[in-house]
């Protein structure tokens, strides 16, 4: 609901965290019309807490009219503790995949009921692929997302199987023997009209697997020449990530 009484009621602190989470990869750089739009908050609200987050270097105000996220807001949020423990346990092993395989080299984790790309390492550009870094994705759309869910909780593999079947591309059975398979197997592999996708879990100290790695190539490709190198860089992150302490908080 736009505008009006669907606003009535909130805290400030409430609005400026809608106002935030409007900016990600997808939308990097947003006009106040947009936010307004996005969010259902009227102009004069927007236009005003908008000014506050720029003063306050959380937002910048480019010539173009629009706004982008500010140094300060990053530099708030690149210390959250178990992303950086996960990129610093990883970035050795990506970095030696993307040289070896000349292909795009991705860190994702699971939030909530989607994918999270923390981390993207390339080694050339590729027109064909899409940018992943700070991007949200579905877990049903990528080899990452298929190791995310295979060792999710039940509630979240009903949630992502129950899902329209627009948004799958199996019914819920046979998904359900496949994500059997690749907690059997240790590897995912998926492929689209360009690319073909194969990862693994990365695990830590805990029971579960913290993240996935995945490499993504532009086809024809061997998926058999990706998963051993796959496999072992797979395991020297999760060796790393089991040395690295866990954050405090509090």
């Amino acid at each position: 609901m736009a505008g009006g009484n669907g606003q009535r009621g909130r805290s400030v602190a409430s609005k400026l965290a809608c106002i935030l989470a409007e900016f990600n990869a997808d939308r990097v750089r947003l006009r106040a019309s947009e936010v307004c739009r996005h969010t259902g908050m009227p102009f004069s609200t927007v236009h005003r807490l908008l000014t506050e987050l720029v003063e306050q270097e959380l937002l910048e105000h480019l010539p173009d009219g629009t706004y982008a996220v500010g140094v300060k807001l990053w530099q708030i949020a690149a210390p959250q503790p178990e992303v950086s423990r996960l990129r610093h346990a990883a970035l050795s092993a990506m970095h030696g995949l993307t040289v070896t395989l000349q292909s795009c080299v991705r860190l994702n984790m699971l939030v909530g009921a989607e994918g999270l790309c923390v981390e993207e390492l390339c080694a050339a550009h590729d027109p064909r692929t899409r940018h992943g870094f700070g991007i949200r994705f579905a877990l049903h759309s990528a080899a990452g997302g298929h190791v995310l869910l295979a060792y999710a909780g039940q509630q979240v593999q009903q949630r992502v199987l129950s899902a329209p079947p627009a948004r799958r591309s199996a019914t819920p059975s046979p998904w359900m023997r496949e994500l059997a398979r690749i907690r059997r197997n240790g590897v995912a592999m998926s492929r689209d009209d360009a690319h073909l996708s194969v990862s693994v879990p990365i695990f830590d100290d805990t029971a579960g697997p913290i993240a996935s790695l995945e490499v993504l190539t532009a086809l024809p490709a061997d998926p058999i020449r990706l998963i051993t190198p796959v496999r072992l860089a797979g395991e020297q992150v999760s060796r790393t990530a089991a040395l690295r302490p866990h954050s405090a908080c509090g």
